[in-house]
């Protein structure tokens, strides 16, 4: 049943969006590929029609039969919109089925985290006494210049480490004295796991960062972010603190080799990678369940 089903990822994309949407896409049609399913990329404002259709999106709902149309439709769905739908993944830390009443079935939690399933697999580097990296990164969109704010202060409490701030495809591109600014349009997996210590918004970087087992600082910049913050809070798998006291956090962080060892262990045990892939699975279930001939 794999093999030969046609697979629309559709997602909100553009400087509005973001990157979220689209690199929780690319990681399910990774775990999907795993499978043997060939799937596309898709804007979501375009529509799409497939056997299987899954919508990562704010700006439009995927029950809307006239936009999505498919044998099997999902839904990527942390703002608790009730879809009627034939499965709604709820991925943020700390979610639960209850909100999605309409779903035929419901995969919500960090069990379920969307984060591209290559990081299951990868070493995970060992956590040293100093912390001569640390990297920081506020999101695609931040025209603010928060993360330069945050890597700037961090920087001057840290002088002997090399601060690293990610510059999105659509946010500032100010660059404080004595900060690395870094560009990844492939992705910060490589950075993340070349890195000490991390501070991040509380978006897929966070996700990524505690699969890796990099001692995590986050913070909240965006209202569905609340979710995943307070659920990774809950189990301490990283520091959740404020964007204003994210710096003076991290620094003390940074002092304490203990803490940041025992974080390393807890943010894989809740984030362990694998979340694509159980979707991948329950996606290709529901197809079958569809159409079992």
């Amino acid at each position: 049943m794999a093999r030969g089903t046609k697979a629309v990822l559709a997602y909100d994309a553009g400087p509005r969006a973001g990157m979220g949407h689209r690199r929780r896409m690319q990681a399910l049609s990774r775990a999907l590929g795993l499978l043997g399913v060939d799937s596309t990329l898709a804007d979501a404002g375009n529509g799409a029609v497939a056997d299987l259709v899954v919508v990562d999106s704010y700006a439009y709902r995927a029950d809307d039969r006239a936009r999505f149309s498919g044998m099997t439709v999902a839904a990527v769905d942390d703002l608790r919109r009730n879809l009627e739908v034939d499965l709604v993944i709820d991925p943020s830390p700390g979610s639960t089925p209850t909100p999605h009443q309409r779903a035929r079935r419901v995969l919500a939690g960090h069990t379920y985290a969307m984060v591209d399933p290559d990081l299951a697999s990868r070493p995970r580097p060992p956590v040293n006494d100093t912390v001569a990296r640390a990297l920081v990164t506020t999101g695609a969109t931040d025209m603010a210049g928060s993360g330069a704010s945050v890597a700037g202060r961090l920087a001057s409490l840290l002088p002997a480490t090399s601060v690293r701030l990610v510059i999105g495809p659509w946010g500032s591109t100010s660059v404080p004295e004595g900060v690395e600014p870094v560009s990844a349009a492939d992705g910060l997996h490589t950075e993340l796991a070349a890195v000490d210590l991390v501070v991040t918004a509380a978006g897929v970087t966070l996700l990524e960062s505690l699969a890796l087992g990099r001692p995590t600082v986050a913070f909240v910049t965006a209202d569905n972010q609340q979710g995943a913050a307070d659920g990774v809070a809950a189990v301490g798998a990283a520091v959740v603190t404020s964007i204003d006291e994210a710096p003076t956090v991290a620094a003390r962080l940074a002092a304490d080799a203990g803490q940041r060892r025992r974080l390393s262990q807890a943010g894989p045990a809740f984030v362990d990678g694998l979340g694509c892939r159980r979707i991948a699975e329950a996606l290709l279930a529901a197809r079958r369940e569809a159409s079992p001939t």
